[in-house]
């Protein structure tokens, strides 16, 4: 092996392989700290909310400035009413196994967000949603919700 192999070799272990290692395990913990605090402080608040009906106070609390710029209340609302005339009564929102929220950031802008997948079932229906969130205000709130697995020309919230 040539001196200069050997060197790359040893730049390879001693650099580039701690700095990876170390890059998986500050995901891993960034995601076992906040993941429990999302359910607590969003998903369930959120849930309670949708299904209480209260779909103003769903939108109010728990949506970021983001959202609300791309969906007034008003579509907000009837996009709510969509899903209960589609799919029934909501009855819970779960995280999907295997899609915690994970951090990730947008690289033009510099906003972090995080995106993982959920269930919601509605009586009729069990419906796969992806949401986007960010923190505001001291607060996780919901910047963006999609279906997932399903491409529509009409899409709607959830």
């Amino acid at each position: 092996m040539r001196l200069r192999d050997r060197l790359l070799l040893l730049f390879f272990l001693v650099v580039i392989l701690p700095l990876g290692v170390y890059g998986i395990y500050a995901a891993y913990r960034e995601t076992a700290e906040t993941h429990p605090v999302i359910v607590k402080t969003l998903i369930e608040p959120y849930a309670d909310e949708l299904k209480a009906g209260d779909y103003a106070g769903a939108y109010r609390n728990h949506t970021s400035s983001k959202f609300r710029k791309a969906y007034s209340m008003d579509a907000y609302i009837r996009g709510q009413k969509a899903n209960f005339d589609e799919f029934g009564a909501l009855e819970t929102i779960a995280i999907r196994e295997n899609e915690a929220f994970q951090a990730a950031n947008n690289l033009f802008s510099w906003r972090k967000y995080y995106h993982g997948g959920l269930t919601y079932r509605y009586r009729k229906a069990e419906v796969w949603v992806g949401w986007e969130i960010v923190e505001e205000d001291g607060a996780f709130k919901i910047d963006d919700t999609f279906q997932a697995f399903h491409e529509r020309w009409d899409p709607r919230v959830f």
